[in-house]
């Protein structure tokens, strides 16, 4: 079941790529940001995309949330000497599994759950997946937080899709405000604002609530006694 897991991974690692690619070319072509409120936008130097993808948890009687993560970073600065760029937990959740990347113009290596990409050139793309049970308890009883963010001293645009099946409904949200595109998909398009340090400089930050509006069941406990 893992084995045919991870090759379907792989498999869509291969073609959000080329997708991804899509969207990057689209959104660098259109001076006005979907959802953003930036009139006086400053110049991204490179872009990230994110695709999540949600769906019930496949642990029995475990509250949480399942999650497919495809996260693209296209045209970041190289420079004289190679730049490295590092992807670690707390950007990887501690239970993430089936982990897939790949980049062009340089060099990518794993150890454990780090990534490493290296660019050795005048700019690179890179790209990665992962799976994640996101086993986080609800608050309220029946919302779940999702929570995702970027920071960078450099200017970026940050597009971002969040698809959900049923029984979640989207709830509300703080930070970045999503554009919600049906019922079951809101997006997110905006370059990031300058900011004083010592705050990131240039910082995308934006947290949902889903809602389940199933009843909840109380599990009552059972004792035996010895009549």
């Amino acid at each position: 079941m893992r084995a045919t897991r991870i090759l379907t991974v792989v498999a869509l690692a291969t073609l959000s790529l080329a997708l991804l690619r899509g969207a990057v070319h689209t959104a660098a072509g259109s001076n006005a940001a979907v959802g953003s409120s930036n009139l006086d936008e400053p110049i991204p130097v490179f872009t990230r995309v994110v695709t999540i993808t949600i769906q019930p948890s496949d642990t029995p009687l475990t509250p949480g949330l399942t999650s497919l993560w495809q996260v693209g970073l296209y045209g970041f600065p190289g420079g004289h000497d190679p730049v490295q760029i590092v992807v670690r937990p707390p950007f990887f959740p501690t239970d993430t599994y089936d982990l897939v990347f790949s980049m062009t113009g340089g060099l990518a290596y794993r150890q454990g759950i780090t990534l490493f990409f290296n660019i050795t050139g005048t700019s690179g793309d890179l790209f990665y997946n992962y799976r994640s049970d996101l086993a986080v308890a609800p608050t309220g009883g029946t919302l779940y937080p999702l929570p995702h963010s970027w920071t960078s001293n450099g200017t970026y645009r940050y597009i971002s899709t969040v698809y959900f099946t049923q029984p979640y409904q989207y709830a509300t949200f703080m930070g970045y405000t999503p554009t919600v595109v049906n019922s079951y998909t809101l997006n997110w398009n905006y370059v990031p604002p300058y900011n004083e340090p010592p705050i990131d400089r240039y910082r995308f930050e934006s947290t949902i609530w889903l809602a389940d509006p199933r009843p909840r069941v109380t599990y009552l406990p059972i004792v035996l006694r010895n009549f």
